[in-house]
């Protein structure tokens, strides 16, 4: 069987500090519903309206988020064609003033079989004295990775795939485009422009056997100051 992955940092913050976030989750929405993948991976859905407005226009998916209110805060969302049956959530230290990121397991069954969906954020360590940080996360995430299951890890590592090294893991969305790009007209705008680099950071890995179908970076419809990353593989 195919399975159509997609991970996107949504850039999901409020005003000034993003720009467009209603029309963009919008298109969002379009993009979804015309292309019908079957994991999403998203980060930065900060706002609890946002994953409620998601909910109400993708009925025929099933979603996985911590508890929110106002906000969500992790901003980890993960949407599945396949019902949701166990969800867990484990936030790094806090390295940043408001977010809580960390890791989102979740589990459903595709085929009659259990597969483990990890979503994850990393620290955006713009300075080098606070790299460890991200090093650190790097070794957590590791705790959590099981070879005896399944599993499906996306998520915006905020370091190039040349530096992440998983245990029984493969990288299956390997594109050398950034998707934290300055060309993306967004990382101009307002703060956002103020520490853009250029990474090759959202990435989607595998711990199973698949044949890679398709692998993609969209840059138009232009979601997000990240370019949104498709793959699909025959499982």
């Amino acid at each position: 069987m195919k399975l159509r992955i997609v991970q996107l940092n949504f850039w999901g913050l409020p005003w000034p500090f993003s720009v467009w976030r209603k029309t963009r989750l919008q298109d969002l929405v379009e993009f979804i519903q015309n292309n019908k993948p079957d994991i999403i991976n998203l980060s930065e859905v900060w706002f609890g309206s946002d994953v409620e407005y998601l909910e109400l226009k993708l009925k025929d998916y099933h979603f996985s988020h911590t508890d929110f209110g106002a906000l969500n805060e992790s901003g980890l969302l993960t949407i599945s064609k396949y019902p949701i049956k166990f969800k867990r959530f484990i936030p790094f230290n806090r390295s940043e003033l408001f977010s809580r990121k960390g890791i989102l397991i979740s589990e459903c069954k595709i085929n009659k079989k259990t597969f483990k969906i990890i979503n994850t954020h990393f620290f955006h360590s713009r300075k080098l004295h606070k790299s460890y940080v991200v090093r650190e996360q790097l070794d957590r995430l590791k705790n959590y990775l099981d070879k005896r299951v399944p599993t499906i890890l996306a998520g915006d590592f905020n370091l190039d795939y040349d530096k992440i090294k998983l245990p029984f893991f493969k990288i299956i969305s390997k594109i050398n485009v950034p998707t934290l790009n300055k060309e993306n007209r967004y990382t101009h705008k307002l703060f956002n422009g103020l520490y853009s680099i250029n990474l090759r950071c959202d990435l989607i890995f595998s711990n199973f056997k698949a044949k890679i179908l398709k692998k993609e970076i969209y840059k138009l419809p232009l979601l997000s100051d990240h370019y949104l990353v498709f793959s699909e593989i025959m499982v």
